[in-house]
This record gives C-alpha cells, structure tokens and sequence, in this order.
C-alpha cells in the first residue's frame, strides 16, 4: 500500500477515533495504558519511547477535545503523530476491519 494511502487511511481512523473519544473521554485512558506498555516492552527503541513521551505529554498537558485536535491534524506533524497513534483498542474490531477491507480494496485498484 503507497503512503499516501496509509496516510488516508490513518485519517480515517483519527476521524473514528476523535467520534469515540467525543462521546466517551475516558477512553482517553486506553491510550495511556498502551503507551506505557509500548515503552517497557523490550526491546523499546529509542524512538519508541521519545514517540510514546511525546503523546503522553500531549494527552497528560491537554484537555481531550485538544488531544483530538491534535489527532486529528491535516499537515505533516498530524501524518507524524498518526503513526504512532496510541488510540490501539479504542475503536471496535469490526469497524477496524471494515476500514482495512475498504482501503486494502481501494489498493488492489490502484
């Protein structure tokens, strides 16, 4: 798949993402539990743990409708931030495969 379609793709998920996270704040919660699992699986590189730093202080320092800004960006530091998005688990696994159908779909005709 090209990145650009990964990239829509994320979107997408952001865009699902930031309707859950409108309707049920604590889920909020989610992101932090995978991001400190994400930093002490080993091996944790580098950049994992600076990725994972950087959503923890933006989800600890903001407000979630700020956080959701954030998520859902439409310039390159929203692209960077989607893909490591720590939101794994917040969406249910039907629509998260229905998206991955649709746009492994859309890649087969492209």
């Amino acid at each position: 798949m090209h990145h650009a379609l990964l990239d829509d793709r994320s979107l997408v998920f952001a865009r699902a993402i930031a309707e859950r996270l409108r309707e049920r704040p604590e889920l909020m919660q989610v992101a932090r539990e995978n991001l400190h699992r994400w930093m002490t699986a080993r091996p944790a590189s580098r950049s994992r743990i600076r990725n994972c730093r950087e959503w923890l202080d933006i989800i600890e320092q903001n407000p979630p409708e700020s956080v959701i800004r954030m998520l859902l960006r439409a310039d390159e530091e929203g692209q960077r931030l989607r893909q490591n998005n720590p939101f794994v688990g917040v969406l249910p696994q039907q629509e998260v495969v229905k998206v991955k159908q649709e746009f492994a779909h859309a890649a087969r005709g492209a």
